[in-house]
């Protein structure tokens, strides 16, 4: 929905997604089930994360659990990415997923583009559930040599919703 514009003092720079892309007009929430269980997904992007009244109109538009898929720079992931996570898990009450992208990209041109990585999961009181503590990925314990790390973490719904009922931030809001 949001589109990262800033200058970082990395070798890129300048950064504005709004030189090749369109802002998303519209919150989106989606179905999905998994072992006969259904989630309500809300879904955010990278520079979404320093957001957090996107992150609160998707709890209230039903998400247990947000995702947000990122490409942070070097600088910024690792001043930002842990805490961005776990303020918006604490905003919405709902687990997010931060995917990461991290290490080196190259442009066509011969630049070079460094991303933070350390995917990670956090539960809807801002606790890190699970996460892969690098920005590059370690090819020691990737003896196939596959391209990506994979964490996993468990969404225990009844917790959340215990939770949310002892601290209902939704129900004391008081500003638009």
């Amino acid at each position: 929905m949001h589109l990262f514009t800033a200058t970082v003092a990395d070798k890129h720079g300048s950064y504005n997604e709004a030189a090749t892309f369109e802002p998303g007009t519209q919150t989106v929430v989606a179905t999905v089930e998994s072992d006969h269980a259904a989630y309500q997904l809300g879904m955010m992007v990278c520079f979404d994360l320093r957001f957090p009244a996107l992150a609160q109109r998707l709890r209230q538009a039903g998400a247990d659990l947000l995702s947000a898929p990122s490409a942070f720079t070097y600088l910024t992931g690792q001043a930002h990415w842990s805490l961005l996570l776990r303020a918006r898990a604490l905003d919405s009450q709902c687990m997010v997923i931060g995917a990461a992208q991290g290490g080196d990209h190259v442009y066509k041109n011969g630049d070079i583009r460094q991303t933070w990585g350390h995917t990670t999961i956090t539960a809807f009181d801002g606790t890190v559930i699970n996460s892969y503590e690098d920005s590059e990925l370690n090819n020691a314990i990737h003896k196939d040599n596959k391209n990506y790390a994979l964490i996993l973490a468990t969404l225990d719904k009844q917790t959340q919703q215990q939770g949310r009922q002892k601290m209902p931030i939704f129900d004391c809001h008081r500003l638009a």
